[in-house]
């Protein structure tokens, strides 16, 4: 799951980002640059890699941004 996860981070970022810089901490915006369009491609990025649909509720700023929360929201999505 997490390296998944990653996968869809690093295809988002066109392979600028490494999965050995992405730890559990990791914030996209403050640490890879996102901004709205490359959340928009993430989530477009998750839900095609895990054949799921993320509820809106679930993308919440705070909890998204960072790469441990992101991997509990597809965790509890994916069931």
């Amino acid at each position: 799951m997490i390296d998944r996860v990653k996968k869809c981070i690093i295809t988002v970022c066109k392979g600028d980002v490494l999965a050995e810089q992405i730890s559990n901490t990791s914030k996209l915006v403050e640490d890879f640059y996102f901004d709205s369009i490359m959340m928009i491609e993430l989530i477009v990025e998750l839900e095609n890699e895990f054949d799921i649909e993320i509820d809106e509720t679930d993308l919440v700023f705070e909890e998204f941004n960072v790469f441990e929360s992101l991997v509990k929201i597809v965790e509890k999505t994916v069931g």
